[in-house]
């Protein structure tokens, strides 16, 4: 099965991913896609050794796939990356 993989052209820093995922009820981040744009609640991020780039995994909250899990790549030092669809959370 192909997922659907949305590319990331802007999006939070790394404290708004940190408190994101300290009250994914409450706080969402927004990530701007090609072509469209969408909140997230996030569920976890794993930081990677060099310290900018995460693994993050949560739920869409807004937008035409709103209610999608997701787990992505997202670098808070490009702020860019991408999410794949319907894994995760």
């Amino acid at each position: 099965m192909t997922r659907k993989i949305l590319k990331i052209v802007d999006g939070p820093d790394k404290p708004a991913l940190r408190s994101a995922l300290a009250s994914p009820d409450r706080e969402q981040v927004h990530f701007v896609l090609e072509g469209d744009a969408t909140d997230a609640s996030i569920a976890r991020i794993e930081e990677m050794a060099e310290g900018f780039t995460f693994e993050i995994n949560g739920w869409l909250t807004t937008g035409v796939h709103k209610g999608e899990t997701f787990l992505g790549i997202y670098s808070v030092e490009t702020r860019s990356g991408s999410i794949a669809l319907g894994i995760g959370a």
